[in-house]
């Protein structure tokens, strides 16, 4: 289109200067030009076509001049900009390239890069966080805080230098409890990004981690509303703090009121429905302890509320029978999960009911076992039968399969009891009751 319009204005330009000097040609008259000279003055007699043509030509020379002169000007400046433009090309290339050699984990060559870059660009922020992320590939720590600590000062691009820090300072802080520059970080980012769910992750798993509850306890609710943590999370997190509270008060009264809280919180919180079970029976109150396991067994059947149930029975103590009916009342409240096929078996084998164990392990083996199944199967041939060779073969059938644990959700280790601290990367209450029998159908009864 901008090619037709060019042709078109060149025609235009063409038709109007071939009727100009029509126009020329068809004037009449004539221009007398004298000189005056020592001797005599000599006259020289124009035509006026002649005269309009000499001054059409002059004109058009001296624009063609001018012009000739403005761009001689101007060729320096086009001549630097030029160059300006190779030099951005070349320095967002190497800046591309480090970010490539990044994500590939090449440290060495993402360095290198970076220093190009930041020879073409002049130190922008970005090359600056480049060479901070090539220094935490070569596990250079040093230098990564030094770039960040650089980025920071940028008004611009600052947040990202002081989150670089933060990252840097976290891990360590959260593993060895010297959190306290790792916190001042995580309240200067809050100050400069308030509302960033990042920062206000960081600033709970910080202040939980210094055992700071209440303040904790106060950004959880700032991050509950920037949604920085799922709504289930926020449940277990607030349940937690509580529990850590309701352990460290010093009065009976103030114990009871935050564990009470914390299962109110999130009833599917074993650990505090074990706990306020516990002190339900120390006060008397055995009624209430039961109340609160039955609740949290609806909620979420765990291996540790059937134990806290068992500890409920008082009667006829030596009557597996009747620790066998006493469990049926926890059980039948939420007898579709897999939980309860193991604790019905394990009672069924005390009790010696042995073609009823049978039927019930042999369902969860066939529905979705683990290694406890397993187990339980090769204590049944045991004690009903005394056969060790076929109890070593349900052991050896088991091999390679786990059993349910807690399961730290920022790095999978693996506890067999839950703990406010990850025991590996120490963060606040990451762990999460991991099974693979939930929701099977329904089970047989004793």
């Amino acid at each position: 289109m901008k090619r037709l319009l060019k042709a078109l204005w060149m025609m235009v330009k063409i038709i109007l200067m071939g009727a100009l000097a029509i126009w020329v040609m068809h004037q009449q008259g004539s221009v007398t030009v004298t000189l005056n000279q020592a001797s005599a003055p000599v006259a020289y007699d124009l035509s006026l076509p002649v005269v309009l043509s000499i001054l059409i030509v002059g004109i058009l020379l001296l624009l063609a001049v001018t012009r000739l002169f403005d761009s001689a000007a101007r060729l320096p400046g086009q001549m630097a900009a030029r160059r300006e433009r190779k030099r951005l090309q070349d320095g967002y290339y190497a800046l591309t390239q480090s970010l490539v050699a990044i994500a590939a984990g090449d440290g060495l060559a993402a360095e290198k890069l970076a220093q190009r870059a930041a020879k073409k660009l002049n130190q922008p922020p970005l090359s600056l966080l480049i060479h901070a992320q090539a220094a935490q590939l070569k596990g250079d720590t040093g230098a990564a805080n030094r770039f960040f600590h650089q980025l920071s000062s940028d008004p611009k691009a600052g947040f990202l230098g002081l989150r670089g820090q933060l990252m840097q300072e976290m891990k360590t802080a959260l593993a060895s409890g010297q959190v306290d520059h790792a916190r001042r970080l995580a309240a200067e980012a809050e100050v400069k990004e308030p509302r960033s769910p990042w920062v206000m992750q960081a600033r709970f798993a910080l202040e939980a981690r210094a055992k700071n509850w209440r303040e904790a306890e106060q950004v959880l609710a700032r991050a509950a509303r920037l949604h920085a943590f799922t709504r289930e999370d926020v449940k277990l997190n607030l349940a937690a703090l509580l529990l850590a509270q309701a352990q460290e008060a010093t009065t009976r009264e103030e114990t009871r009121r935050l564990a009470r809280r914390a299962i109110e919180t999130s009833p599917s919180f074993v650990p505090a429905a074990v706990y306020d079970a516990e002190l339900l029976v120390v006060a008397g109150k055995r009624s209430s302890a039961t109340d609160v396991i039955a609740k949290a067994w609806a909620a979420a059947p765990h291996p540790d509320l059937v134990a806290a149930w068992q500890k409920l029975f008082s009667e006829k103590m030596d009557e597996p029978l009747a620790r066998l009916k006493w469990l049926e009342k926890l059980l039948l409240l939420n007898d579709t999960d897999g939980e309860a096929l193991l604790a019905r078996a394990g009672a069924l084998i005390d009790a010696q009911l042995w073609g009823e164990a049978r039927a019930v392990l042999l369902k969860l083996k066939n529905a979705a076992p683990d290694a406890r199944c397993y187990e339980s199967l090769a204590q049944l041939e045991m004690k009903e039968k005394g056969d060790t060779a076929a109890a070593e073969n349900w052991r050896r059938a088991g091999e390679g399969l786990s059993s349910p644990a807690w399961l730290c959700k920022n790095d999978s280790t693996r506890s067999t009891t839950w703990q406010f601290l990850c025991p590996a990367c120490g963060g606040f209450a990451t762990q999460r009751w991991t099974s693979h029998i939930h929701n099977l159908p329904t089970i047989i009864a004793a």
